[in-house]
C-alpha cells in the first residue's frame, strides 16, 4: 500500500529532523563563524568562504542497501538493491547545508577553484578524495555549485587533512577563475 509507506517515510524524516535540527541550531547559534564573499584585485574573481563547524564525514563509509520491489517468497528481499550513503554521512549533509550561507543569487556555473580544508578531530587516517567528493556533492544540494564536473570545479588545489582536536571543522574556499585562467 503506498500510503502506508508515504506515512512511513513522513515519520521517518521527522525523526530525522528531530535529531538534527536541535544539534545544528545550537552549533549555529554558538558559533561566530559566517561565511564571506570578497573579491581582491582586477585578475580576481569572486572568492566565497564557508565554514561547517562539524567534524567532516565521507559519503562511502558504512553504505546501507536497501531492497525495492516485489519480494522473494524464499528469502523475503526485494529484486531491486539501492546503495545509500551512511546513517553519519546524511545527518552531516542535513546539518552542514545550514551552515552554507549566504548562498550565490544562482548556483555557480563558471569554471572555479575549491580549495578544502579538513580539520579532524583524531590523527587517523583518512582518504581525502572521499571527503572532497563527498564536499562538493554537499555544495551541489546546497545550491552553491551548479554540478560537481570537470567544467564547473577546474581545480582542487591546495584542499588537505589537518588536525585540530578542539575545533573539527571543514573550510572551503570557493574562488572563481579569471578568463585566462579557465580551462579549454
Amino acid at each position: 500500500p503506498p500510503h502506508s509507506a508515504r506515512k512511513a517515510y513522513s515519520a521517518q524524516r521527522k525523526m530525522l529532523h528531530r535529531a538534527i535540527l536541535p544539534e545544528a541550531m545550537t552549533i549555529l547559534r554558538s558559533s561566530r563563524m559566517r561565511a564571506t564573499c570578497r573579491s581582491e584585485g582586477p585578475h580576481m574573481g569572486k572568492i566565497y568562504k564557508y565554514t561547517v563547524p562539524l567534524a567532516p564525514v565521507t559519503k562511502k563509509n558504512s553504505p546501507q542497501i536497501f531492497y525495492m520491489g516485489a519480494r522473494c517468497p524464499v528469502c523475503h528481499k526485494g529484486k531491486i538493491a539501492r546503495v545509500m550513503p551512511s546513517a553519519a554521512y546524511l545527518k552531516y549533509e542535513r546539518a552542514a547545508v545550514y551552515y552554507l550561507t549566504p548562498k550565490p543569487k544562482k548556483p555557480i556555473d563558471t569554471p572555479c577553484r575549491v580549495e578544502t580544508r579538513f580539520y579532524m578531530p583524531t590523527r587517523r587516517r583518512c582518504d581525502l578524495p572521499n571527503h572532497i567528493e563527498a564536499i562538493h556533492d554537499i555544495l551541489v544540494k546546497a545550491k552553491i555549485l551548479a554540478d560537481d564536473n570537470y567544467t564547473i570545479i577546474a581545480s582542487v588545489d591546495g584542499s588537505r587533512v589537518l588536525y585540530d582536536k578542539a575545533n573539527p571543522r571543514t573550510e572551503i574556499f570557493i574562488e572563481e577563475m579569471p578568463d585566462d585562467d579557465q580551462p579549454v
